[in-house]
């Protein structure tokens, strides 16, 4: 190339000033939106009936379940299926169940399936396996919105 060094120099950084400000404008960072940080609270279904299916070959003492840090069931089992039916609000995305049970006499590996059923909505099913205990998270999947 010729011309003088200078001139170039000076187009060169014409060049990426001009790109640079679109670039800019695309990253820089702006404050959300009201609508943005406003909680979506009309999407969750308040009180839904969910009804979950416990089957284990041993039945387990006893199962809690948890939803959002609160005991939501409890279950005494005496045969080898129970059931629990319970409402719960429940947002779009889902909700993780957290599952405890015991059982006092066994000392072999236990197995719990959960079959959940939500009312207007997917069903849902697991296996966990454990030994005296079994404490794990179940997802119960979300509705589609109103």
């Amino acid at each position: 190339m010729t011309g003088s060094p200078l001139i170039r120099l000076a187009l060169l950084a014409l060049a990426l000033f001009l790109i640079a400000i679109p670039a800019w404008r695309l990253t820089a960072h702006r404050a959300p939106t009201a609508a943005a940080l406003a909680p979506a609270t009309n999407l969750i279904r308040k009180d839904t009936l969910a009804t979950l299916t416990f089957t284990s070959p041993v039945p387990p003492d006893e199962i809690i379940v948890h939803a959002l840090g609160k005991t939501v069931a409890t279950v005494r089992a005496e045969r080898s299926s129970a059931e629990t039916t319970f409402p719960v609000s429940l947002p779009p995305a889902g909700l993780d169940l957290v599952i405890n049970a015991k059982w006092r006499t066994s000392a072999t590996a236990n197995a719990l399936r959960i079959e959940a059923v939500v009312e207007g909505g997917p069903r849902s099913e697991a296996t966990f396996w454990g030994g005296t205990e079994i404490q794990d998270v179940f997802f119960l999947p979300g509705l589609a919105a109103p």
